[in-house]
């Protein structure tokens, strides 16, 4: 559940731009209105900066409405926001939940199997046995694995990767835990395929 990101960056610039664009109408305004009070002194015509004026008061206030539907719009995309963050929060913290119960359900199932995997090394006839833990034990992982695999139930073949009969460090199989993997296959009825 990906969420957009909500962009408060354009809702600001437009406050402050209405901002700016009323503080320049106010200034307009205020000197219009000297030049009003000085022509009205003079006792010259003023109807011309009347409509000036006039003019200006009405384009201040269309400002003054849109900068109040600016910070409005600016008030609804922070409060969008942050739903969106605590969306964001909440699914974090859903995963990391989730993620804790399948590390709890694999700690349990493993719990729960490990003393019949222990018994199913302990049938065979090569030297490998279980530890005292799930997770645990002493000898080949290849065999081990060849054990859990007889365990769940899968009959497809099972790839085993190495060169048999060579023992050299790179693919880490020696011809004595070869013959242990073929006789641990057999035993246990799990068909592998060497590569």
């Amino acid at each position: 559940m990906d969420l957009p990101a909500v962009d408060l960056a354009e809702a600001r610039r437009k406050v402050a731009s209405v901002g700016a664009d009323i503080h320049d109408l106010r200034e307009r305004a205020a000197t219009i209105r000297g030049e009003l009070t000085a022509r009205r002194e003079l006792e010259e015509d003023r109807e011309a900066v009347r409509a000036d004026l006039e003019a200006t008061l009405t384009e201040l206030s269309e400002a003054e409405t849109a900068r109040i539907a600016a910070k409005q719009d600016l008030d609804r995309a922070r409060r969008a926001a942050r739903r969106d963050r605590d969306r964001r929060e909440r699914r974090l913290r859903l995963e990391d939940e989730i993620a804790n119960l399948e590390r709890e359900a694999r700690r349990e199932l493993a719990a729960a199997v490990h003393p019949t995997f222990r018994s199913t090394l302990e049938g065979l006839p090569i030297a490998v046995e279980a530890g005292s833990r799930p997770g645990e034990w002493c000898g080949p992982r290849t065999i081990a694995d060849i054990a859990a695999i007889s365990l769940a139930g899968r009959r497809a073949p099972i790839v085993v990767v190495g060169n048999p009969g060579v023992g050299t460090e790179s693919d880490g199989v020696g011809r004595d835990e070869e013959d242990d993997i073929a006789t641990a296959a057999l035993t246990l009825g799990v068909p592998i395929v060497r590569l």
